[in-house]
């Protein structure tokens, strides 16, 4: 290992530093690739859904501002292994979340957990090669961080649609990772307790400072709130409005873009690496533009392919193509520090983009049915870069060397916006292709009246569809009159509710107790997408309160009437 000067290379660190990543990478992609399909089986609507997604993705590039002081205050693995258990707490939570909140929390936690590793693991890459092999080892770093994001898809289609599985798969992942770190990984540079927390944020305060490089990050923030579609509404298009072979399930659309990267990445970035880096950074957002623009015009299975990976391929040119751009207009002694916060526009980008969409998804492709119109406003925010970033650019070249075409292209470019919206709203209406429609109404699953003995269980066996969504509520109601014997009281009533799934597993229970002389209920809510098929209820009267006066029974009570709801959502009934 590395220490201070030391020139060596730490080949089992480095396996274990990669080993861990590739898996927290398999997880990470694995869950977001159905993401939006269990937020949707829940019923939620695209602007939740976008909500969310806006939390989770860009979380794990700002968290690094300060995890990474953390980090060197407390040391690299204590700091992993707390990713690892906000990981596995937040797929946990989003397995068993009945409704928003626990969803909000868990997405919290992920986010956490993800920017608390994520800038961990590279700069441990750092510290367990020796400069002869640290470019060798940061290309196999790329690469595991691809294979973790290409396994993690496939893996979790095995599954099929249970995915609360997925999530609870998703944390024996991470406790996996836990113990790969807290067994095998050792401290590649001792801890700097005299670390100042909130010194980490100085450079970002000189950055914001600078007001032509804050105005190219915006314009670069464009290019991800275009790329962010891949990871919150691409997977839901696919599922519901492009016919697909049935042996490709939904997300493993996030498959095919690490896929390509694995095969083509590293070429393509050194060649972006090379020549002007505008020109590559223009090239770039636009490949991804015209990727996006061929998947949301062409609503079939080979343009979706082809559109990802020329959208990836913008990718790999576009990014590489900003940090060369960046080191050529940076202060001389600031390019690294200039380069470190290359995160900002992917941080904005993540944001906006699934607030944005959602909102413009639901409102366009779900209700409207207009996909494709949908698609070309996302990729107006890509051309409208393309321009901007043109445009920028331009003037910031001396004014000697500038090209004259400079300013006409920019014009030209944005001239494509316009015409895109009316290439949009041109290819009409679009059927949904796979996917139940996105309209949800109330349903009765159950309506059973009964009476129980004390002590005994009444058995109520009911069938929840397995497209009923969000979740199904299953209410216990009874009534336990006032005495009618003057000053005698009549004591409350116990039930006890248990429900069990189609397998004959307890999901949820609960008891309670009626206020004296009042109606009692005992109401229970379970995710539909863990809770369908045929279920059953299990009503026990646990304790019949007699009629008492002066602390002496009047009158023996053992049994009493009850009333069973069970309600949920179920796709809306079309004409």
């Amino acid at each position: 290992m590395a220490h201070g000067g030391e020139a060596t290379t730490s080949k089992g660190q480095f396996a274990v530093v990669n080993g861990s990543e590739l898996l927290e990478r398999l997880a990470y992609y694995g869950i977001v690739s159905v993401n939006g399909l269990y937020l949707k089986s829940l019923g939620h609507s695209t602007a939740t859904i976008g909500l969310l997604s806006a939390i989770l993705l860009p979380l794990p590039y700002i968290v690094p501002l300060l995890t990474g002081a953390i980090a060197e205050k407390v040391g690299y693995k204590p700091t992993m292994l707390a990713a690892f258990v906000a990981y596995a707490s937040g797929f946990l939570l989003m397995a068993a979340a009945t409704g928003l909140p626990l969803l909000i929390v868990g997405i919290v936690l992920l986010g956490l957990g993800a920017g608390m590793f994520k800038p961990l693991t590279a700069a441990s890459i750092a510290h367990v090669t020796s400069p002869a092999h640290r470019s060798m080892g940061y290309n196999l770093y790329y690469m595991g961080i691809n294979v973790g994001g290409f396994l993690g898809p496939v893996l979790i289609a095995l599954l099929g649609t249970d995915y609360r599985l997925a999530f609870t798969l998703g944390a024996g992942i991470m406790l996996a990772d836990f113990l790969l770190i807290a067994l095998l990984f050792r401290n590649p540079v001792p801890p700097k307790r005299d670390t100042k927390l909130l010194g980490a944020f100085r450079p970002l305060a000189e950055v914001l400072r600078d007001r032509p490089f804050i105005v190219l990050l915006a314009i670069f923030a464009g290019f991800w709130f275009l790329y962010s579609m891949n990871f919150s509404f691409l997977t839901l298009y696919l599922d519901r409005f492009v016919p697909k072979p049935a042996w490709f399930d939904a997300n493993l659309q996030q498959a095919i873009d690490p896929a390509f990267v694995i095969l083509l990445g590293i070429p393509l970035g050194r060649l972006a690496a090379r020549g002007d880096p505008v020109r590559w950074m223009t090239l770039g957002i636009a490949l991804s533009a015209a990727g996006f623009l061929l998947l949301g015009l062409v609503a079939t299975f080979p343009a979706l392919v082809a559109g990802i990976i020329i959208s990836t391929a913008g990718e790999v040119l576009a990014y590489p193509g900003f940090l060369s751009y960046v080191s050529r207009i940076a202060p001389r002694d600031r390019v690294a520090v200039y380069q470190g916060y290359g995160f900002l526009p992917i941080f904005a980008g993540f944001f906006l983009g699934p607030l944005v969409g959602g909102w413009l998804y639901g409102a366009i492709a779900e209700e409207q049915g207009r996909p494709a119109l949908f698609w070309a406003l996302m990729v107006g925010v890509g051309v409208l870069t393309v321009s901007a970033f043109l445009l920028y650019a331009h003037l910031l070249t001396p004014r000697a060397e500038r090209k004259r075409a400079g300013l006409p292209a920019a014009l030209a470019v944005l001239l494509l916006v316009p015409l895109l919206v009316l290439a949009g709203v041109a290819a009409g209406t679009q059927s949904s292709a796979a996917s139940p429609p996105l309209a949800f109404e109330a349903a009765t699953f159950a309506q059973r009246d009964g009476s129980t003995t004390e002590g005994q269980t009444t058995t109520v066996a009911f069938a929840i569809p397995a497209d009923a969504a969000q979740n199904v509520t299953v209410r216990l109601t009874w009534f336990d009159p006032v005495a009618t014997l003057p000053g005698a009281t009549n004591q409350p009533d116990t039930f006890a509710l248990t429900l069990l799934d189609a397998q004959g597993h307890r999901v949820a229970a609960g008891t309670a107790t009626n206020p004296v002389g009042t109606a009692g209920s005992v109401v229970l809510v379970v995710p539909a997408a863990t809770f369908h098929g045929n279920v059953t209820a299990q009503v026990t009267l646990v304790s019949a309160g007699d009629t008492t006066f002066a602390g002496n029974t009047v009158t023996a009570d053992t049994d009493n009437e009850w009333s069973l709801r069970a309600t949920g959502r179920v796709p809306a009934a079309t004409s």
